[in-house]
């Protein structure tokens, strides 16, 4: 009798398998494979339509209102005042769908401190096959977190996520499940009443992580930010003071809250911002220490008094501590380290604070210690360089600022400061050298420019040297009593002319070399772009050229009269009909005081004598001449009485 061949698969794996013979036909019509396939089909059938029963039976009035009991006892034990104000159902995906839930706050008549529209609910399959029911992924979506006063509202969040547990029980060792959400905005005020800021961030979206380490519990965030960007926010718990990590990653103007949009004197039109904000203790009502470092990328401001276009792009960093004490209403910047664009050559230091109880007040201190003019100057924005004609330097530049004073008061500030040019000096190629003759183009009122010559080939330029003293003193203690002090910025005329102003625009605290800036390389609009550049160019001025020089540039230079009339040997024609080398003291002193608007006052020339006003006005710096003894005595009671002859009268 011939002996049975092996199985097929035991066959199959012999190293030299013999054919094996052909088996029998089967008394089944229906081959194996086949009949395996329509087995697994038919299980497949009868689980899908118990799935489909089970789903079905789910929906019933009956079983819907038992699933809700259910979800509105799970949440109970879970967060006890936590609220299901909507229904529950089981969806096809079998996740356990319900919502909207409410946390309503502790306070009476607050908004809830947290609103979810909808949570699905997702089983982990190994522990139904344990026969044990435990979330797997939990999505949240149409959150709403309104943090109260100051935030003050968190530490009830806080309570939801490890609530306390009757007689000590220990939570359930589960695996905390993946937690994703969509549409979340956090709601804050900063104040209380009806004019608080209330701040309200954009829809975020993300995903949550919740763990113990060393014994406290933590919370992870991972952010979507809307307009583009992303960031994490790790916050601990227990144990201790809770503590909070926040970290941006190229967050857009768009991530900014619309209420801080609102209240910012300037629009963002560009940019990305980094951000990291570490604060290791948070308790209520006691001060509040965060390590702060922030960099910015790209960033474009639009601002009227700026200028017309938007200015950009700008880049730097900033590290400091911050600090805010609750009971004072302060919030401090210590330590500041502020670095323009991204060389690491141009840092300055910085503290700054600002007090909220009461009336609101500024502090603010500055020190840069050997800025690189180079990479200071390549980092600012096109339109804040100053012009290709101006003095370049190289080397670096040092100084100090501190302010002090209420916010909304400014003729009540204190101001001090200086800079040191001792490290500054020209560059060894110049496009314009301005200790030679040059020329540059004046605008004339009507319209276009007539070019003006700075140099002994033009017949009306005057030589400081050969000028009696009155007349360049006169217009020195006339316009910058401190010309020949400062380097380019006189901090006392600044501090008395923000007392002049009486909360008003400034006016009267520009230097000579400031204005020299102005009339030689940028236009007369009124812009802060403007008067950035005019800055930079007075410290290249200042640090390019003598005190002399400059003096003498600016007398032959500065627009003296209605109709385009510049510098002083045109000036003294136009008014008297002489040589600036003979005015007289008090012709000198009437000069001195039009300036630097002299073509509003040529209606004294028109009219050929002074109204008393302004004859008080020219008295009063002929007795700053003669107080500095720049006229004798003789010189001061001749020019007290004498009379001025204007030219054409």
């Amino acid at each position: 009798m011939t002996p049975a061949a092996p199985p097929l698969p035991y066959a199959a794996l012999r190293p030299n398998p013999r054919p094996a013979p052909t088996p029998a036909p089967s008394p089944s019509p229906v081959p194996a494979a086949p009949r395996a396939l329509r087995a697994a089909t038919a299980v497949a059938a009868g689980g899908a339509l118990l799935t489909l029963a089970l789903w079905a039976a789910a929906q019933t009035g009956a079983a819907r209102a038992e699933l809700r009991a259910r979800v509105a006892q799970a949440l109970a034990e879970r967060a006890p005042r936590a609220r299901l104000v909507g229904e529950a159902r089981l969806s096809p995906r079998f996740e356990l769908v319900f919502g909207p839930v409410v946390v309503p706050a502790r306070a009476a008549g607050a908004p809830p401190v947290l609103t979810v529209a909808r949570v699905a609910v997702r089983p982990r399959l190994a522990a139904l096959l344990g026969a044990r029911l435990e979330p797997g992924a939990v999505r949240l979506e149409g959150v709403r977190v309104d943090a109260g006063v100051r935030g003050g509202a968190l530490e009830e969040l806080a309570e939801l996520a490890a609530p306390a547990r009757p007689g000590g029980a220990a939570p359930p060792q589960a695996a905390p499940p993946r937690i994703t959400f969509q549409d979340l905005r956090i709601r804050t005020a900063l104040a209380r009443g009806a004019r608080a800021l209330v701040i309200e961030t954009g829809a975020l979206s993300g995903r949550a992580e919740l763990a113990r380490e060393d014994g406290r519990r933590v919370a992870r965030l991972a952010l979507r930010l809307p307009g583009g960007g992303d960031g994490e926010l790790d916050a601990r718990w227990g144990a201790g003071p809770p503590a909070l990590a926040l970290r941006l990653r190229g967050a857009s103007p768009g991530a900014i809250p619309a209420a801080l949009r609102g209240r910012l004197p300037f629009g963002v039109e560009d940019g990305a911002l980094d951000l990291a904000l570490r604060v290791p203790r948070v308790e209520r009502e006691a001060a509040l220490t965060a390590e702060l470092e922030a960099e910015v990328r790209g960033l474009a401001v639009r601002w009227a008094r700026l200028a017309p276009q938007p200015v950009g792009p700008l880049a730097g960093r900033l590290s400091a501590t911050l600090r805010w004490d609750p009971r004072a209403r302060r919030l401090a910047l210590e330590g500041g380290r502020a670095e323009l664009g991204t060389s690491g050559l141009a840092q300055v230091e910085l503290d700054a604070a600002l007090g909220l109880g009461g009336e609101p007040a500024l502090e603010l201190a500055v020190r840069a210690r050997q800025v690189d003019w180079a990479a200071a100057v390549a980092a600012l924005p096109p339109a804040l360089r100053p012009p290709a004609e101006a003095p370049r330097l190289e080397g670096a530049l040092g100084g100090r600022l501190s302010l002090a004073g209420p916010l909304r008061r400014p003729a009540a500030w204190r101001l001090d400061g200086d800079v040191d040019l001792r490290a500054l000096r020209p560059a060894a190629a110049q496009a314009r050298p301005l200790d030679r003759p040059f020329a540059f183009r004046a605008p004339l009122p009507g319209g276009g420019a007539r070019e003006v010559l700075v140099g002994p080939a033009n017949p009306a330029f005057v030589p400081l040297a050969t000028l009696p003293a009155h007349v360049w003193r006169a217009v020195v203690l006339s316009e910058d009593a401190g010309f020949f002090v400062h380097h380019g910025f006189d901090v006392r005329e600044v501090q008395e002319a923000l007392s002049r102003s009486g909360d008003r625009r400034l006016r009267g605290a520009s230097t000579l070399t400031q204005q020299l800036a102005k009339n030689l390389f940028l236009t007369p609009d009124r812009t802060l772009v403007r008067k950035v550049r005019e800055a930079i160019v007075t410290l290249a001025l200042e640090s390019s050229l003598p005190k002399r020089r400059l003096l003498e540039i600016y007398l032959n230079a500065v627009e003296w009269g209605p109709g385009g009339v510049h510098g002083l040997g045109e000036a003294a024609r136009h008014w008297f009909g002489k040589d600036p080398r003979d005015l007289s003291p008090k012709e000198a002193a009437f000069l001195a005081t039009v300036l630097p608007n002299p073509a509003r006052f040529d209606l004294y020339r028109r009219r050929g004598a002074l109204t008393e006003r302004w004859e008080e006005r020219v008295r009063a710096l002929l007795v700053k001449e003669r107080a500095v003894d720049a006229l004798d005595d003789d010189q001061f009671y001749e020019a007290w009485y004498a009379p001025l002859a204007f030219a054409g009268r």
